[in-house]
């Protein structure tokens, strides 16, 4: 038998985990005996609503007909400890998520006679664990499409210099005309030649009327095009003065905030293929650069 003090201090740690935690106790039939005014406030009912209820009410609707359910119960009535995070329903139907133990309780026979769970709300948790994995998710997504338009940029460029003879001897003979490369290829072959915008507000843009709310299909490449902002504008130019009013990195609250990044690894690539093979050329047959929206060469054959 245990002495007075040593029931004193169970007692005690009883309490205070009444005190921080969730408690409900169960019948081996998964039916409520009692529950503590923490999990009644988390699940958000009183204990005249649930003693006699079975389990089953705190689990999403279908659950309980489950083989897993079946199971939980199965192995908590032949004594396993079973815990782990489950999410369960609270009486105005609203999701929440718990870290909890099952700890079936052993009678003077040595077989579980109730079941007592401690839990802890973790609902707050796991809206920020998903909140970050979308996060997570979008920026992975923003870095593949960087990625995929930064390869873009370096291939146009390349395609545009070493198919123009006189613009890859100028900028042998003066390699600073590189960032002019950079410059005029984005304008001409932007990476994203096409973006969605939404109109936030009726408008009418050159006599035609824009709805609020409309898909607002917009050419970079058509407006880098423009002969009225850009004389001869097919021409690639490297001492074109106004080369860098381009919009391939869009323009006001969209603009790229990446921009100066991938301007900067595009010059140093072009320029370290220049330093290392000074003699390169486009290889015959080099397809051009094809894409509706994302525009870069399939592939880029070289010599030299």
């Amino acid at each position: 038998m245990w002495s007075s003090k040593k029931y004193s201090e169970m007692q005690a740690r009883l309490e205070a985990l009444d005190r921080v935690q969730a408690v409900i106790e169960f019948d081996l039939a998964g039916n409520v005996l009692t529950a503590n005014q923490n999990f009644l406030t988390t699940l958000g009912y009183s204990l005249g609503e649930i003693v006699g209820t079975h389990h089953s009410r705190f689990v999403p609707q279908g659950y309980e007909a489950t083989p897993e359910y079946k199971a939980f119960w199965d192995r908590l009535r032949a004594g396993e400890f079973q815990a782990g995070q489950f999410m369960r329903i609270g009486k105005s139907g609203k999701e929440v998520w718990i870290e909890a133990s099952y700890n079936p309780v052993l009678g003077k026979n040595g077989q579980p006679n109730k079941i007592i769970k401690f839990a802890t709300d973790i609902s707050r948790q796991k809206t920020e664990d998903a909140e970050r994995a979308g996060l997570v998710e979008a920026v992975r997504k923003v870095q593949a499409v960087i990625e995929f338009t930064l390869e873009g940029m370096i291939l146009n460029a390349l395609w545009l210099l070493l198919g123009d003879t006189g613009a890859r001897a100028e900028v042998l003979a003066r390699p600073e005309l590189v960032a002019a490369v950079v410059e005029e290829s984005l304008r001409m072959e932007p990476a994203a030649a096409v973006v969605d915008r939404y109109a936030t507000r009726d408008v009418t843009v050159a006599g035609t009327a824009i709805p609020r709310g409309s898909l607002v299909e917009v050419s970079l490449t058509g407006a880098n095009r423009d002969p009225a902002e850009f004389p001869d504008p097919d021409h690639f130019d490297l001492h074109r003065p106004n080369a860098r009013r381009h919009l391939a990195f869009a323009a006001g609250p969209h603009v790229c905030i990446g921009m100066d990044l991938a301007r900067l690894e595009t010059r140093i690539a072009v320029a370290t293929l220049l330093a290392d093979r000074p003699h390169v050329r486009l290889g015959a047959g080099a397809p051009a650069p094809t894409g509706l929206v994302f525009r870069k060469p399939a592939r880029l054959p070289v010599t030299g």
